[in-house]
């Protein structure tokens, strides 16, 4: 009887260190797997950053060249204003007058049929 006894002890303890080993197993095959999960949430969130910062500098780009066109507008016409500087302009037509302009085109030499 205590022989037998001492085999089924044996055979408890041997079930017990088994079990507890297949219980360790499957909380390393779950730290695996939640390891995995949490690679997967950062690639995603990385993904996800990466795009924001895409379209993010998509809306800069974009406000800057719309910036620098309107810039280049008033460049323009800073330097037409800067080159027409005291350039004379002549009318075109005159309410009163005293006589013919001879910048206007209607002198009696010309053809103008006035």
């Amino acid at each position: 009887m205590g022989y037998a006894n001492n085999n089924s002890i044996r055979d408890v303890e041997s079930m017990v260190q088994a079990n507890g080993y297949e219980l360790g197993k499957g909380f390393c095959n779950m730290a695996q797997a939640i390891d995995g999960v949490k690679y997967d949430s950062l690639l995603n969130t990385q993904n996800i950053m990466h795009n924001d910062c895409q379209n993010t500098q998509k809306i800069l780009d974009a406000i800057a060249g719309n910036r620098i066109a309107d810039m280049q507008n008033q460049i323009n016409s800073l330097q037409l204003q800067a080159a027409l500087c005291g350039v004379v302009r002549y009318p075109q037509a005159t309410t009163y007058t005293a006589g013919y302009a001879p910048f206007i085109g209607n002198t009696p030499n010309c053809c103008a049929g006035y």
